[in-house]
């Protein structure tokens, strides 16, 4: 067995039954392990990278739904409509992170993201009832992505305007609302899973399987989101999840619709630019609220040194000279508590807090802060500041804004050893609402100015877009001309080479013949020979006046004789050369005319346009029809009629039959060869040189009509 059967058939199901599971034995793994599940809070990094990532799965989903709704199977189109509802109501998760724009919680956080799996797990369920038999009636994409992205909409407007709503259910049905939800999403996505594998089984199809995969991936991310602690890294592990999804998905069904992906630079330049113009916001955002940050940190570090050495620099000059060093800590404690320094604990030179523990309690220094007390005791004022969500050791846990804290030494007069340390430790909300302000003015000063930018930048791109594609068009008309040009180019090669090569092998046959001892001694054979000789050249002669003529109308370079004529002494006059070819071929014709209906044309150009449509019918009449021509006025015009009960002309050809080098194939789609394509093509540019118009119809009982009128005189038009 070659290595390449063996990968195929062992390691290949293998890894992709590991890929199936993945998810799950990383939570299983944490589960059985939870001391291995570590806490990783970084409320601002969710908020930069969900924001974001969010933001472009909708605008790319968004775009390539916009292509797919063309040319892809219901259940793929849903498929990608499925990740622009997730990127927008996921979007909400992220934007609202606590200390990201605002300070408090928002229910949208949670609400969001339990929606995001469930109004996901609904989309790929509809989908799946797509299947290799096709659709039911009721599953049309447009309505089923105008409800869903309808109740989308409804929840973010509640979410945004009335989010005390979201609040009130939460109080009223925890942790029963919480419960159902997740049962009805991991059905939902167990449900789609299975279903989508059944379709994948019979229709080999690699993004039916790639959809099987995704959907038993997000029923267990579902597990992640529901049953992992906030935080922990089996919580992060269903965002991962997630963003793998959307990129699988997307890849996939843009490596299957490749056709699809027609070059517009408008929409590539929307999905580009707006990508990028979040990117740069969030970044402009990021940047100026650290600089806010360190600058606004700075100076709450200064002020609140300088105020607490202040302090203690106060309560040491009142201290008595050789007070022992416990006399001088409680003299410090009973000064310190009565002022307004925040949360103030004294620990003694050995680390033990003497407040405010109680006597019989026995507190330390807490490890943590081990180095600021070694550098306290020193003789340095240390200062440092706390994030949100991280408060300093010992301090209120449940503390969601910046905290300062101060170590600072207490000193008895006369001693250069601290009698013990101060540490301070009080919250900085004017410091959290100027980072909380900075980020909202620098996201909303870079969105305006991108977006001004972006604005001006889609009208040029607009207009270059039209441009292009104006262009384009032009390239694909001109392309069209010129296959047109090559096929006319070929047409009138083989039309050579037909029609005319079988005339002129008639007249070198003859001349051979003539060379002949018995054919010069025999009249009549002689005569004959040379009759079907001027025939032949005739022939010639006539296709050649039919190709010069209709280049000499089609360039307007053909001048139209008018004169006054008896209409029915041209149709006769005309008929005459066809007497014989028709008692030959069994075939009677008729003339149907008023003896004084005359009209003002060309009866040279006319007379020929009569005999084209006389011997076109010969050619489609069988023996024993009958071709009746007539004349009639009408409203000032002349109508003419070429009857015949042959074979007659389809529907879809009489459009066109009157172009040049036109022809109409036999059932078998095969080409009649009984003429070039041109005498049509000629009838046509003589009766619209003369102002009017010819067209065909069926004739009543069978066989063809074609019919064309003129302005019965010219002069009075």
């Amino acid at each position: 067995m070659s290595s390449q059967r063996w990968y195929n058939r062992a390691v290949r199901p293998l890894l992709m039954g590991l890929a199936f599971f993945l998810p799950a034995l990383a939570l299983l793994f944490f589960r059985l392990r939870p001391e291995e599940d570590p806490t990783l809070a970084a409320p601002l990094f969710h908020f930069y990278v969900v924001t974001f990532a969010t933001f472009a799965a909708a605008v790319t989903s968004l775009l390539l739904s916009a292509v797919l709704q063309v040319v892809a199977r219901p259940r793929h189109v849903l498929a990608s409509a499925a990740f622009v509802l997730i990127g927008v109501i996921f979007f909400t998760h992220g934007l609202p992170t606590r200390g990201a724009l605002h300070a408090g919680s928002h229910p949208a956080v949670q609400w969001s993201a339990w929606l995001t799996f469930f109004v996901g797990g609904l989309t790929f369920t509809l989908a799946s009832f797509d299947g290799p038999a096709g659709s039911p009636g009721w599953l049309r994409p447009r309505r089923v992505i105008g409800v869903l992205g309808g109740g989308a909409a409804i929840y973010l407007a509640i979410a945004t305007f009335a989010p005390q709503w979201l609040i009130q259910v939460n109080e009223a049905a925890t942790p029963w609302h919480r419960v159902v939800v997740f049962w009805v999403t991991l059905v939902l996505w167990l449900l789609a899973a299975v279903r989508l594998g059944l379709t994948w089984r019979a229709t080999g199809n690699r993004v039916d399987g790639a959809l099987t995969f995704v959907a038993f991936w997000l029923a267990q991310a579902s597990v992640s989101l529901h049953q992992f602690p906030l935080w922990n890294l089996s919580w992060w592990l269903y965002h991962f999840v997630l963003l793998m999804s959307f990129l699988v998905t997307v890849g996939i069904l843009v490596a299957e619709y490749e056709q699809a992906r027609r070059f517009r630079l408008l929409r590539y330049f929307l999905g580009v630019s707006l990508i990028f113009t979040a990117l740069l916001a969030l970044l402009a955002s990021y940047l100026f609220a650290q600089y806010t940050a360190r600058f606004l940190a700075a100076e709450i570090e200064t002020q609140t040194a300088v105020q607490v050495e202040t302090v203690t620099g106060n309560i040491a000059s009142m201290l008595p000279a050789g007070i022992s060093p416990e006399e001088a800590r409680a003299t410090y404690t009973a000064q310190l508590v009565i002022l307004p320094l925040g949360v103030v604990t004294v620990y003694d030179p050995a680390g033990a807090v003497v407040y405010p523990a109680a006597p019989e309690e026995i507190q330390v220094v807490n490890p943590a802060l081990q180095d600021s007390f070694q550098a306290a005791l020193a003789g340095e004022m240390v200062v440092e500041l706390y994030e949100p969500d991280n408060p300093p050791p010992g301090y209120n846990e449940e503390a969601n804004g910046y905290v300062s804290l101060v170590m600072a030494p207490l000193r008895a007069p006369g001693s250069d050893q601290p009698v013990g340390v101060l540490a301070v430790a009080q919250d900085a909300p004017q410091l959290q609402a100027a980072i909380l302000n900075a980020r909202r003015a620098g996201l909303l000063i870079a969105a305006l100015t991108m977006g001004l930018l972006f604005a001006v930048l889609l009208l040029i791109v607009r207009r270059a877009d039209r441009i292009i594609s104006t262009r384009a068009a032009e390239l694909a008309q001109a392309n069209a001309s010129l296959q047109q040009s090559e096929q006319i180019r070929e047409d009138l090669t083989s039309m050579i080479v037909h029609d005319l090569r079988n005339p002129l092998t008639a007249i070198i046959t003859g001349l051979d013949l003539l060379n002949r001892a018995d054919a010069l001694a025999d009249p009549v054979t002689r005569q004959r020979l040379v009759d079907n000789a001027r025939t032949a050249g005739s022939r010639m002669e006539s296709l050649i006046d039919d190709l010069l003529a209709v280049n000499r109308l089609e360039s307007g370079e053909l001048e139209l004789d008018y004169q006054t004529v008896l209409v029915p002494d041209l149709l006769r006059e005309r008929l005459t050369g066809f007497e014989l070819q028709a008692t030959t071929q069994e075939k009677r014709i008729s003339v149907d005319c008023l003896p004084d209906l005359s009209a003002n044309l060309d009866p040279a150009l006319i007379g020929r346009v009569v005999d084209n449509l006389v011997n076109n019918a010969l050619k489609y009449t069988w023996a024993g029809g009958q071709i009746c021509i007539s004349a009639q006025a009408a409203d000032g015009q002349v109508y003419f009629s070429v009857r015949d009960d042959g074979e007659g002309v389809p529907d879809e050809y009489k459009e066109y039959i009157f172009d040049k080098f036109a022809q109409v194939p036999q059932n078998d789609e095969h080409s009649i060869r009984k003429g070039t394509g041109l005498g049509l093509a000629f009838c046509r540019l003589v009766v619209e040189a003369h102002g009017g118009r010819i067209w065909v119809e069926d004739a009543n009982g069978g066989g063809s009509d074609f019919k064309f009128h003129l302005p019965k005189d010219k002069r009075k038009n």
